[in-house]
């Protein structure tokens, strides 16, 4: 079976897609919000989540707030819908019919690598 890819991000992306997705509010502001996330020993990729934190506000500013609060809870709850949507419409018990599953991984891939380039 083919596995769902994970981006490999950098903190330059993070900083890239603040100051995209939120040309009106100032860096330092959505960094202190963001930086929320990852204190703690079990908060692991940082920069990971920031960026779903940010694809999932969508620049909004408390939405930010929101899906930072929910990421401290349980990273996963923004991982999943930020990187596999089309995924987690279906539910993870969903049987997939043949080749489906594969399908699914290279929309939910491509529609996050858009996402991210995005200018």
């Amino acid at each position: 079976m083919k596995k769902q890819p994970n981006p490999n991000v950098a903190r330059e992306d993070v900083l890239r897609v603040i100051r995209r997705d939120f040309p009106h509010d100032t860096e330092a502001d959505v960094l202190a919000i963001l930086e929320q996330y990852g204190t703690l020993d079990w908060q692991r990729e940082q920069e990971r989540v920031h960026l779903a934190i940010l694809k999932l506000a969508d620049g909004d500013l408390s939405a930010l707030r929101q899906h930072t609060d929910t990421a401290c809870s349980d990273y996963r709850d923004v991982i999943a819908p930020a990187e596999y949507p089309a995924y987690c419409k279906h539910g993870w018990t969903k049987q997939f019919a043949r080749g489906e599953r594969a399908k699914t991984y290279e929309s939910d891939w491509k529609q996050y690598q858009e996402w991210l380039n995005r200018e």
